[in-house]
């Protein structure tokens, strides 16, 4: 989802998503959508309450539904600021 200049991510297996494992050795993250791209540092985000600000927004622009189906485990996230 995006927040200002940011684009927030959660991996849908948290901590234990391959991608995120990858991102804790080398946090350089390329993110493309579209024609655009993004390259940048990636903030892994472990404390509990920043965790679940990102939960609440996929939640409100997903849904309960694809929420509960989709993402298994809520333990991190990962933002991406945009420059």
């Amino acid at each position: 989802v995006a927040r200002e200049d940011s684009v927030l991510l959660l991996p849908v297996a948290g901590s234990s998503t391959q991608w995120y494992k990858n991102l804790r050795m080398n946090p350089t993250l390329k993110l493309k959508a579209g024609s655009s791209a993004f390259v940048g540092e990636a903030n892994l985000l472990t404390d509990k309450a920043d965790v679940q600000e990102v939960v609440k927004m996929f939640t409100v622009k997903y849904g309960d539904k694809d929420m509960k189906q989709y993402y298994t485990i809520l333990d991190v996230a990962v933002q991406l600021k945009l420059k």
